[in-house]
């Protein structure tokens, strides 16, 4: 039995569900029409079974309604979600449809899949430079503490060495006048 997520009453489901049924139907019919027709058909397909979609708790109760209203013949599933994503991304879609050559909802999702791999990998590079530049940035500032420290010690160093050739001038000149 399928378990619908909506809180509608029973009759009032089963006629939505119905009424999207045919409106999947006749959009099918636009793609059966040929090229012209086919991409808004697919968009129509796709827009009632996302309607339809949100009726259902799961995935299995809505392939159930799929099944049973006869929406998945001859359909390859690849088609089914491209159709889905298209109705339910209209600014993704006409970005995939501007940016490719593909005719067909599911070479225009497929052209998408590119692009959004393209823009996640962009980004992965955009991070790791930053994160190179900062290594760099860490990396640097700690060898200019380094630097730092070292000449902080040979100052003192040279103070101590020059201190002690002043006393060792000192003792050498009273040892002179002592003389």
């Amino acid at each position: 039995m399928n378990q619908i997520a909506q809180p509608f009453g029973h009759n009032e489901t089963a006629v939505r569900l119905g009424l999207l049924a045919s409106d999947a139907q006749v959009a099918l019919d636009r793609v059966a029409k040929g090229e012209g027709d086919a991409v808004e058909g697919w968009i129509a397909f796709g827009a009632a079974l996302n309607e339809g979609r949100e009726l259902f708790a799961g995935d299995l109760e809505f392939g159930q309604w799929v099944r049973s209203s006869n929406l998945e013949e001859g359909i390859h599933p690849a088609e089914q979600s491209a159709a889905m994503w298209a109705a339910a991304n209209p600014d993704q879609f006409e970005q995939a449809r501007a940016a490719g050559n593909a005719r067909t909802v599911r070479g225009i999702h497929s052209k998408w899949g590119e692009i959004d791999a393209e823009r996640a990998a962009a980004e992965a590079r955009a991070a790791a430079e930053v994160a190179r530049k900062e290594s760099e940035a860490r990396a640097a500032a700690e060898a200019e503490a380094r630097r730092a420290e070292r000449e902080a010690k040979d100052e003192e160093a040279r103070k101590i060495a020059a201190a002690a050739k002043a006393e060792a001038e000192k003792a050498a000149a009273k040892a002179a006048d002592e003389a």
